[in-house]
């Protein structure tokens, strides 16, 4: 979001026409010429570019930051974690070899959501790290660990297969620019 202004700066004669549904939408049924869905990258009917990868990373408030250390060697239960649903703690603490700790607070189906919570200190998230970036460079949130990388869940462009629409590609080209 915070970049958008320059992509219409760049590009005024494109129209975006946002809709944050997390259903998987007919593209050419629905009228729209791209979409940014999250995936492995297969999906039928559309053409689908990469764009970023999906890795995630915990974070949270500087003060909440400084239990995280102390509960992860203790199994702290009250530790207080808010996931998205697409990046669940378990696979993390199981993919770090890690016994699961902590107490889950709240799920959230809006990674915009989800970064509020956990900016207003309501628990420790598990995000993606492309959508927490400003926050940490701006000391609003920190890493609490290495970033790490689950399978299936990265950034793509599709666009119906039938479409040619040069929009989409200045759009995609600007896109990995950004990203």
């Amino acid at each position: 979001m915070p970049r958008l202004p320059a992509f219409q700066a760049a590009h005024p004669d494109i129209v975006l026409d946002i809709d944050a549904s997390l259903a998987v939408q007919d593209l050419a049924h629905h009228g729209f010429d791209a979409a940014i869905r999250i995936g492995a990258g297969e999906w039928r009917g559309v053409q689908a570019q990469r764009i970023a990868d999906g890795e995630v990373i915990p974070v949270a408030t500087p003060d909440l930051a400084q239990r995280w250390q102390t509960a992860l060697l203790q199994g702290d239960e009250a530790l207080p974690l808010l996931e998205h649903d697409v990046t669940p703690w378990r696979a993390w603490f199981r993919a770090r070899g890690m016994a699961e700790c902590g107490r889950p607070l709240a799920l959230f189906n809006d990674a915009g959501l989800l970064l509020r919570a956990a900016e207003q200190g309501f628990g420790i998230a598990l995000v993606k790290s492309l959508l927490v970036r400003d926050m940490l460079a701006a000391g609003r949130l920190v890493a609490l660990a290495d970033a790490w990388r689950p399978e299936g869940i990265d950034y793509y462009l599709v666009w119906p297969q039938a479409n040619d629409n040069p929009a989409v590609q200045r759009l995609l080209a600007w896109l990995q620019q950004q990203l």
